[in-house]
């Protein structure tokens, strides 16, 4: 039994029989993966039903056959997932419909859509006019069945794909439930309510469609994505392909730029070394001009001596000049004065 089977079952009896004390039959009652008999309110006479025996079976009931109770004789009659399996379901609504009280209820859970599944066969599936259906042949065959509410829920942690169409009917004399077991299912769609003309939450297609049209939708709209990114990829393998033509022309650029700088190292390294010779000539040449300026100013001291010394010869030759004059002239003096007088 699916997620969405238990919490439905569990609300229709929270709905319409929460008090319990309620006698209530199960139409096959099979216990292959859970039961409603688990979410029955406490203190529920609860008899099941089925083609074969097993656990959950109180009572066999060949297919076919008419069931084994006297009319009027259950509170209220529960089935999921056996009307697909069923092979003339519209003679099974009229047998439930005789063995419930007036008053009873009739809760039933039919796949809306779904894999394959036989037990023994897999037959029918139940679109949401099939609850007004069912009331329509009950009441022709003479049982006052009426449909009280129905609709189809939507999955919730199932993922194998089913949607249960759920229904419940009720033998006459009807009265409105105080509340409605789909309003525990706000999302159900399509749904029929005592009192209320025409569909609540309408929707024409199954939720597989719906699904369908979605992953279409999202298909295409990853198609367009697909091909915006294939024009940007092309654009982007242009861009990259003028990148490679721009960095190939950038390499061999560096290459000629690494000679260059290596003709240029050769041509500093030989710089260097003659700027080192230079080096070493310009230092001897120093210690030659030291040595240059060092006897120059010894010749200089050498000039001063000599020119100090020619200074004072030339003093002395004044001196002895200007003796010699007079030695000379006073005597010719005097012999001039001597013949003047």
């Amino acid at each position: 039994m699916h997620d969405t089977a238990i919490a439905a079952g569990k609300a229709f009896f929270d709905a319409y029989m929460p008090e319990g004390g309620k006698r209530v039959l199960e139409i096959g009652s099979l216990d292959v993966n859970g039961s409603l008999r688990d979410v029955a309110p406490l203190g529920t006479d609860y008899v099941g039903a089925d083609l074969g025996p097993g656990r959950g079976v109180d009572i066999v009931v060949p297919a076919g056959e008419d069931l084994p109770f006297p009319s009027d004789s259950f509170d209220a009659c529960v089935s999921i997932s056996c009307f697909e399996h069923d092979s003339v379901f519209w003679e099974t609504i009229c047998r439930i419909a005789r063995v419930i009280r007036p008053g009873g209820l009739i809760y039933l859970d039919v796949p809306s859509n779904g894999p394959y599944h036989a037990y023994p066969r897999d037959i029918w599936r139940f679109y949401p006019d099939a609850g007004l259906a069912l009331a329509e042949w009950a009441r022709k065959e003479g049982f006052p069945l009426t449909l009280v509410e129905s609709g189809t829920l939507r999955r919730r942690a199932d993922l194998v794909g089913w949607n249960d169409f759920v229904a419940v009917l009720q033998k006459a004399p009807v009265t409105p439930p105080r509340r409605f077991m789909l309003e525990a299912f706000p999302d159900a769609m399509n749904v029929r309510r005592l009192g209320v003309e025409g569909l609540l939450n309408p929707e024409p297609k199954t939720e597989d469609q719906r699904l369908l049209d979605e992953v279409r939708h999202e298909a295409g709209r990853r198609g367009e994505e697909a091909a915006r990114l294939s024009a940007t990829l092309g654009e982007r393998e242009a861009q990259i392909e003028a990148c490679g033509a721009e960095v190939k022309a950038l390499r061999d650029r560096a290459t000629a730029l690494t000679a260059t700088l290596s003709d240029r190292d050769a041509e500093i390294r030989s710089l260097g070394q003659t700027l080192s010779r230079r080096a070493e000539e310009t230092d001897s040449l120093r210690r030659t001009m030291e040595a240059r300026e060092r006897d120059l100013a010894v010749l200089k001291d050498r000039l001063a001596a000599l020119e100090a010394a020619l200074a004072d010869a030339q003093k002395q030759l004044a001196e002895m000049s200007a003796s010699t004059s007079w030695r000379v002239t006073a005597p010719l003096r005097a012999v001039s004065r001597r013949l003047k007088g």
